[in-house]
C-alpha cells in the first residue's frame, strides 16, 4: 500500500506541475482492459505459459500543453474491476478464475510521460503519449472461494501484483463545444517486470520477477472531456 501512495504522489506532484502549462485537457471515460502475460520458463510444472485477464472501469486522462504547441504533458489513470481470466500452463490444463471466487478484486493502472497533439481540420484532434507504466492488482481469496467449494475454516489470502514497464496512448477526439469533447482511443503497455506476494494467516510468499515473463496490454476507451486554457478566466477557448 505504501508503494500505492508514493506513486499516487507523484502522479498528484506531476499534475500540479502540469497545470502550469497553458492548455489543459480533462476527460473521464469507460476503459476496457485485455491483459496478457507469458511465461517462457522451462519448467512447465508450474510455470504458466500464457494467461488472459479481462477488467473494465473507469478512465481518468490529463493532456496538457503549452499554448499553441504540439508538445506537453500527459497522465493517464484507469480504476477497474476484474471480470474474467484464463490460465494455460505447461501440461495444457485450462482452468478460469471468475469473480464469484474472490471477495474482492481491484486494478490499477498509471501511466506518465511527454504527449503530442496533432489537429485536423478545426475540431478534430489526435493525441499521442508515451512513457513510464505501473500497475497494481489485489485479490482477496476466502469466504466466497470456501463456499463454493464446501470448504470449512478456509483462511483468507491476499495476492498482490505490481507491474511496471511501458505504456503508450492512441486517442482522436472531437470539440462539441470550445467547452467539450468527445473521443475513444486505446492504450498499448508492454510489461517487463512483475512482482508477486501471497499472504495468509499462517505465512507469507513472495516471487520476484524473472526475465523468462513479460505482459501485454490492449485497452480500448471511449471518453467525455472538458477544456480548461490558463489565459482564459472561464472553461472554453479563449475568445
Amino acid at each position: 500500500m505504501k508503494k500505492i501512495i508514493i506513486i499516487l504522489l507523484l502522479s498528484c506532484l506531476i499534475t500540479t506541475v502540469g497545470f502550469t502549462l497553458s492548455e489543459t485537457f480533462i476527460s473521464v471515460g469507460y476503459e476496457n482492459e485485455n491483459h496478457l502475460e507469458f511465461d517462457t520458463s522451462k519448467n512447465t510444472e508450474t510455470s504458466d505459459q500464457w494467461s488472459y485477464m479481462n477488467s473494465s472501469g473507469v478512465n481518468i486522462k490529463i493532456n496538457q500543453f503549452w499554448n499553441g504547441k504540439k508538445i506537453g504533458l500527459f497522465v493517464q489513470q484507469s480504476f477497474l474491476a476484474p471480470t474474467s481470466s484464463k490460465v494455460v500452463n505447461g501440461n495444457e490444463r485450462a482452468y478460469y478464475l471468475t469473480v464469484k471466487d474472490f471477495d474482492m478484486m481491484f486494478k490499477y493502472n498509471l501511466i506518465v510521460g511527454p504527449a503530442f497533439r496533432f489537429s485536423f481540420k478545426e475540431k478534430f484532434n489526435l493525441n499521442l503519449g508515451a512513457g513510464f507504466s505501473f500497475s497494481y492488482l489485489t485479490a482477496n481469496l476466502g469466504t466466497r472461494y470456501a463456499q463454493n467449494r464446501g470448504i470449512i475454516n478456509y483462511g483468507l489470502s491476499m495476492y498482490k501484483f505490481y507491474y511496471m514497464g511501458l505504456g503508450v496512448n492512441l486517442d482522436f477526439n472531437y470539440d462539441v463545444t470550445d467547452i467539450m469533447h468527445i473521443g475513444f482511443g486505446s492504450i498499448f503497455n508492454f510489461k517487463f517486470y512483475r512482482h508477486q506476494t501471497i499472504e495468509n494467516p499462517v505465512e507469507s510468499y513472495s516471487f520476484p520477477n524473472t526475465s523468462d515473463w513479460f505482459g501485454l496490454g490492449i485497452k480500448p476507451y471511449i471518453y467525455i472531456g472538458f477544456n480548461f486554457y490558463n489565459n482564459n478566466v472561464n472553461m472554453g477557448k479563449p475568445k
